[in-house]
């Protein structure tokens, strides 16, 4: 099943499970094949918040693959799992850039969370300010119900299609579109606060 995942995301060199595999067992070369088999991958998740403003999506991709590979990468299961970690990863790139760019504007400013889309200024909210706040309430989502912020990363941060994100938290599309409303409607609240 998850290599027909990997063969439908355009993964022609071979299966990005595969090379995890490989990579964790030390193989020559799997490290850079792994690379050259996700770089395109991580890079249109990346441009999803290129409009944030807050960092270059090629910089974004770069500095995610050098945090994932610095890990060691020993507990990636599969294509999926990876995804998820690479978007944890660029949520965390993309938070630390935005307290550098600018923090202190959040306070006047709301973020509405459409349940069909990704979180949508208001109003002329700065793109690191709105990154910071979405950060700051996912932070709280995930206090309350881990599983929700997840989907989040991985939906928003990643641009994971609700399928892949299904997979990834082991439940249907179905429950997982209905966990997208929940999770927009708290955030919402959260960030009208």
């Amino acid at each position: 099943m998850q290599e027909d995942a990997d063969a439908r995301c355009g993964d022609a060199s071979g299966s990005v499970t595969h090379l995890l595999r490989q990579v964790a067992a030390g193989a020559h070369g799997a490290e850079a094949a792994l690379y050259a088999v996700v770089y395109d991958q991580l890079l249109q998740r990346a441009r999803q918040h290129r409009t944030s403003g807050t960092l270059n999506p090629t910089a974004l991709v770069h500095e995610a693959y050098l945090r994932l590979t610095s890990s060691e990468g020993d507990g990636w299961k599969d294509r999926n799992h990876f995804l998820a970690v690479a978007a944890t990863a660029m949520r965390h790139i993309l938070v630390d850039h935005a307290r550098r760019a600018n923090a202190e504007k959040r306070r006047h400013q709301t973020v509405d969370i459409d349940p069909d889309d990704r979180p949508q200024s208001r109003d002329t909210m700065d793109a690191a300010v709105k990154v910071l706040a979405v950060d700051e309430a996912l932070t709280k989502l995930a206090r309350f119900d881990p599983k929700l912020a997840q989907l989040v990363t991985l939906h928003w941060f990643a641009d994971l299609p609700f399928q892949e994100c299904a997979t990834a938290l082991d439940c249907s599309e179905r429950n997982c579109r209905r966990l997208w409303k929940t999770a927009c409607a708290w955030l919402t609240r959260e960030l009208d606060r």
